[in-house]
């Protein structure tokens, strides 16, 4: 959640460059936008998650439980574009704090907030690559770009596959090819992508970009999404095989 938050945040901070009025960038204004969307999101997340918090703990009946959840959610949207803060951050904030405090056992919100919850987020998953199955039928520029888009796709896996390693190797002083694979080929990309993509402005490089999004999210949802099981169960063979050898 935290990736996508903050690749909201640099996404929103450069196009905000490439928007300045003047041909210099502006150093000052940068970090004025990004610690307003940073700092500004972070803040309305705790306040409005311990708010959240509160009101649930002090609550018993469910239905009022859920609405207040769809409240605080609605309440973030409004009151962090009000204040040009970052809206996924703060759901992200109030999310952790809401869920990492106890409600206590019996708690109904302990034991079906996180469920209704679970099954909106599929409800509203499946609706949004449905819109994004019928976004590529008004597409006709897609199949003028297959190459640089099969180009991304390549370059993003590797991306990754540098940036989990590097982490690996800083913190563990080693590198397991077997799990740098697994955690390669489990950086799926989602409709936030799309989202930012659609956002841009029209220029003559917008075309592209997309086609690139579109590309790279279709491959992983459809190759990396059914294939990463797979990868997992196999690496979990070859490391009990492994190990009964050794044994």
């Amino acid at each position: 959640m935290f990736n996508d938050a903050v690749g909201l945040i640099l996404f929103v901070t450069f196009l905000g460059i490439t928007k300045q009025s003047t041909n210099r960038i502006s150093v000052i204004e940068t970090l004025r936008s990004f610690g307003t969307q940073v700092i500004g999101g972070v803040l309305i997340g705790l306040i409005m998650g311990f708010i959240a918090y509160r009101l649930i703990k002090s609550i018993k009946d469910f239905q009022s439980i859920f609405l207040i959840s769809i409240a605080v959610v609605l309440g973030i949207s409004v009151v962090a574009n009000k204040f040009d803060a970052s809206i996924p951050l703060s759901a992200v904030v109030a999310g952790l704090v809401v869920g990492n405090n106890s409600f206590g056992k019996d708690h109904p919100a302990t034991q079906f907030l996180n469920r209704v919850w679970q099954l909106l987020d599929g409800i509203l998953n499946t609706i949004l690559f449905v819109m994004i199955g019928l976004q590529l039928l008004i597409l006709p520029f897609l199949r003028h770009f297959w190459l640089i888009g099969l180009t991304s796709i390549v370059i993003i896996l590797i991306a990754r596959m540098i940036s989990v390693s590097l982490i690996a190797f800083f913190e563990l002083r080693k590198v397991n090819l077997v799990n740098l694979s697994i955690l390669t080929w489990a950086g799926l990309r989602g409709a936030i992508f799309i989202a930012m993509a659609l956002s841009l402005p029209f220029s003559r490089y917008r075309e592209v970009i997309l086609s690139c999004c579109y590309f790279i999210v279709i491959f992983s949802v459809i190759v990396q999404g059914l294939t990463l099981n797979k990868l997992v169960d196999k690496a979990v063979r070859k490391d009990k095989t492994s190990v009964s050898v050794k044994v």
